[in-house]
């Protein structure tokens, strides 16, 4: 139904160009071959065309993307975290309703595994460390027509197109068998949330200073409040360290600190952010597990 009513529209038929290709599996297919998996409650995949207007016009695009959403019966959990998101990843690529991806793929993982599970550990296992995970469905979704509603007990793990393609070879997968080990009987354990998450870089030019920023999210704990420690992170551009810098902490602080840092410079490049990535290290701390990640970056 999403598919139909984007390409209803004339934006996505003028600036999205489909690359069919033979091989895979409808969506329904993918739905119904998961669902028979004991453990899986439900399994919903589609693709969703989405349409970014731009600003006034300028730098408008649009595309296609694959979303599979799955659904972990409660008294089961995820047994393999790092084999579960491949065997998913492989499923959602299988997907072949016609239209070719372009965009991301969304898998969307509902109970299974702790809300606080690092996701983003069992990425850089599957796809390679410099793979950015964004678990925001508020840009995920962004120029979607519908937005799905994801509750608490949903995980958003979105990763580009190009991503896939580079990890899983060209779309479509074949189809493959979910091996049912990758569940067990029991519900999940609960985990501390890591330090922080949620990084994202840019270019900033203004006020006579020409800065590259690194921002990301403080996780609360338990109780609400906010990982307090000093979060260290090293700026590379390509393969040369551009340099660290800190953003401090604060347990009295509601906002629990500072939640990015800037490198400046005249030759800070503003204009290329995507030949920089970083490593983030956040100490562990009561309520908090460490976070210690090479290869940050921000593909959006």
């Amino acid at each position: 139904m999403l598919l139909a009513a984007g390409l209803a529209g004339c934006a996505l038929q003028e600036r999205y160009t489909n690359h069919p290709s033979n091989g895979g599996r409808t969506s329904d297919a993918v739905g119904a071959a998961l669902e028979a998996v004991p453990g899986i409650e439900h399994a919903d995949a589609y693709t969703a065309p989405w349409y970014n207007p731009g600003e006034g016009g300028l730098f408008s695009s649009t595309g296609v993307d694959l979303v599979l959403w799955v659904t972990i019966d409660p008294e089961m959990h995820v047994a393999d975290s790092a084999g579960f998101l491949r065997a998913t990843a492989e499923a959602a690529w299988s997907i072949n309703d016609g239209y070719s991806p372009q965009g991301r793929v969304n898998l969307i993982v509902r109970r299974g595994l702790d809300r606080d599970h690092d996701w983003a550990a069992d990425a850089a296992s599957v796809f390679g460390d410099d793979v950015q995970v964004s678990r925001d469905p508020d840009i995920a979704f962004m120029h979607y027509e519908n937005e799905p509603t994801l509750t608490d007990d949903d995980t958003l793990v979105s990763l580009s197109v190009e991503t896939y393609r580079r990890t899983l070879g060209d779309w479509p997968a074949a189809p493959a068998d979910f091996d049912a080990a990758l569940l067990a009987e029991g519900p999940p354990e609960d985990v501390d949330p890591p330090a922080v998450d949620d990084f994202h870089t840019a270019g900033i030019t203004g006020g006579g200073e020409t800065c590259i920023s690194v921002g990301f999210t403080r996780n609360l704990d338990a109780d609400g409040v906010p990982y307090p420690g000093d979060v260290t992170i090293t700026l590379f551009v390509r393969d040369r360290e551009y340099g660290t810098a800190v953003a401090h902490g604060s347990a009295s602080d509601d906002a629990g600190g500072e939640s990015s840092v800037s490198f400046c410079g005249d030759d800070a490049p503003t204009n290329d952010v995507g030949s920089v990535h970083s490593r983030v290290v956040a100490p562990a701390a009561p309520g908090f597990r460490g976070v210690d990640r090479g290869g940050v970056t921000n593909d959006w």
